[in-house]
């Protein structure tokens, strides 16, 4: 389940440090710390301005974990 959420609303960035992060952006914080909790990494912020939630993870060490539950298991369809 938390592949095909991440696969809609999450992103991979990379700033123009070449730094790594990914992000979830949602308008309900309570899926973002249920996340937080099974993963066990990531933070989760408040953008009162926007009333979005995200959960943001930056830890290299968390981004390789997110990678190794990633790999095999996205679905990419291409846009024509």
């Amino acid at each position: 389940m938390f592949i095909g959420f991440a696969e809609g609303d999450g992103a991979l960035l990379r700033d123009k440090n070449d730094r790594i992060s990914f992000v979830n952006t949602q308008n309900e914080s309570k899926i973002l710390y249920h996340i937080k909790d099974i993963l066990g990494f990531g933070n989760v912020t408040f953008d009162l301005n926007a009333i979005l939630i995200d959960i943001k993870v930056l830890d290299n060490s968390a981004l390789f974990k997110l990678a190794i539950l990633f790999n095999g298991n996205l679905f990419f369809c291409p846009i024509e």
